[in-house]
């Protein structure tokens, strides 16, 4: 029993770490092709390599998945600065999302980079 709360402390304490965890991303609409760091692939629960923007949605979860979409393309607003209240994401974690966004003069989203800040571990 003592080992198991050992391991319980040491699985909290890391849990406790990881919170506050930043990642970066890039996203060109263009070639429909996400890059990002290990951190940022940890928290989404994204695969190893690129990605495309439908692999990033399905990392959100479901109830999110809408209010994602339209912030990420603009639907909401063309700011070109844009943070995103929590999302929670299908493997249970929640983040805050800060998306520098770029538009074309149609106001179609050209590209994007951010953050994405781990504020809750599954």
């Amino acid at each position: 029993m003592n080992s198991t709360v050992k391991k319980r402390d040491i699985v909290t304490q890391i849990n406790t770490a990881r919170i506050n965890s930043v990642g970066t991303f890039a996203y060109d609409a263009l070639t429909n092709k996400s890059t990002y760091d290990g951190i940022d692939r940890l928290i989404m629960g994204l695969p190893e390599g690129d990605a495309d923007y439908e692999t990033v949605l399905k990392c959100v979860d479901v109830k999110s998945r809408t209010m994602f979409d339209e912030l990420v393309n603009g639907g909401r607003s063309k700011q070109n600065v844009v943070t995103f209240p929590e999302i929670v994401l299908a493997n249970g974690n929640v983040v805050i999302d800060r998306h520098f966004r770029e538009f074309d003069q149609d106001g179609n989203l050209l590209r994007l980079q951010g953050f994405t800040k781990l504020v809750r571990v599954a």
